[in-house]
């Protein structure tokens, strides 16, 4: 949010009563006013894609042994990369890997590991002391 606030002029956007709220999984949500127009919220949408970094990198994680395979490898990339690589195999170098795609994990409970919901409609009631943080029923 920083660089959006640093990168955007928002006087010349037009862009006057702009709600910052969190969501459920943390991410943030922008909301304006329903007098302002579709343009705005298209114009602001367009100068946050410039000023922000890309979502669609690919990150990919260390190469991981496991006694049964020659070794494994962790890669984040967008839908329609990973869509385009999971029905052939992938070309490294002079080898070949095969591609798998994992299914999404669930949204799961920090406080009560529950799957479903987050930490505020956690039925756990915590401790008071902030120090231990530790769930009770």
């Amino acid at each position: 949010m920083a660089k959006a606030r640093e990168g955007i002029n928002w006087s010349d956007l037009g862009v006057e009563g702009l709600k910052l709220r969190g969501t459920a999984t943390g991410a943030r949500l922008m909301e304006l006013p329903k007098a302002t127009s579709p343009e705005k919220a298209d114009r602001l949408a367009a100068r946050l894609k410039e000023v922000l970094p890309p979502e669609d990198a690919v990150r990919v994680g260390g190469l991981r042994f496991n006694p049964y395979t020659l070794g494994s490898i962790w890669a984040k990339c967008p839908i329609p990369a990973a869509k385009a690589i999971s029905s052939n195999k992938l070309l490294i170098g002079c080898t070949s890997a095969r591609v798998t795609l994992l299914d999404p994990r669930p949204m799961r409970c920090f406080r009560c590991l529950e799957p479903g919901h987050a930490t505020t409609m956690s039925s756990l009631k915590l401790n008071p002391n902030p120090k231990t943080d530790v769930a009770k029923e």
